[in-house]
């Protein structure tokens, strides 16, 4: 499709800048959120490769977003055909495109004012409309990626390759060719596909739930604290050194010893029988 247009235009509805996306919207364009293995721009940029990419965002992010990306932000595509797109759809498993030669009137101000698209303007999308939306789709969208990343011929390890990995479903298994596997580690795709990202090292006896659960930390943390300004890097400073500083085994080492812990002297049930 990249040939029947020049430019694409990702753009934001009124749900897009609704309270349900926030507070992930506050310091980002919706465009900017993860599902999947990809951003929403990142997707579109593998998806449309030859197309220029041009962002729609509130006001206040436009400078900030315009030079985390070197993309225009808030502007109108000076020639050539334009395909718009909601943000939201690039969230969902069908992108509807509208090409357009010219923009209407009504949707060129909001464009270049930063201002929501009215309704009428653009087709009803699709997509989630609330963050958590994205979460539940996330199993889908990482299935979807990982078979767009295929398509697109991105370099990968072939799995058939790793020295004494164990693969099950080596079909579902996307590993980047920077990523290090360490020997008798497992991989079991059987209940959905596993993409190892560049620069990733796993060995043997590792899990994801530490990682899972320190990026939220950091990711709610950065949300939160954007009010206090220069200081939300000294308060997240303060905050790990106290974190290293207790929990030498991590949050959820912590925490998983401290439930072992009251759970042999009694204090919790357990949630399955034990053998006799």
């Amino acid at each position: 499709m990249a040939e029947t247009f020049k430019n694409i235009l990702i753009y934001e509805d009124a749900q897009a800048r609704s309270r349900s996306f926030l507070p992930l919207t506050y310091t980002r364009s919706l465009a900017e959120l993860r599902s999947g293995a990809f951003t929403a721009l990142e997707r579109a940029r593998r998806l449309y490769p030859e197309a220029t990419i041009y962002l729609h965002a509130a006001p206040q992010l436009a400078t900030v977003i315009r030079e985390r990306y070197g993309l225009p932000v808030n502007e109108i595509p000076a020639s050539g055909a334009t395909a718009l797109i909601n943000a939201r759809d690039l969230f969902a498993g069908s992108r509807e495109l509208v090409i357009a030669e010219s923009l209407v009137a009504g949707l060129r101000e909001a464009i270049l004012s930063g201002d929501p698209v009215p309704a009428g303007l653009v087709p009803e999308s699709n997509g989630p409309k609330a963050w958590w939306e994205i979460m539940h789709h996330n199993p889908k969208q990482i299935t979807s990626d990982v078979q767009l990343l295929h398509a697109t011929g991105v370099p990968r390890i072939d799995p058939g390759q790793l020295q004494h990995v164990a693969v099950m479903s080596p079909e579902s298994l996307f590993i980047h060719p920077s990523a290090k596997i360490g020997a008798m580690t497992v991989f079991d795709c059987a209940l959905g596909p596993i993409l190892i990202e560049e620069g990733v090292e796993v060995m043997p006896m590792t899990t994801i739930i530490g990682p899972v659960v320190g990026a939220f930390v950091i990711v709610t943390m950065q949300n939160y604290l954007a009010s206090t300004g220069e200081f939300v890097l000294v308060i997240q400073g303060v905050i790990f050194v106290v974190i290293v500083m207790a929990f030498r085994k991590g949050l959820v080492g912590e925490l998983s010893d401290w439930w072992k812990a009251r759970r042999k002297a009694g204090r919790f049930p357990r949630f399955w029988p034990t053998s006799t």
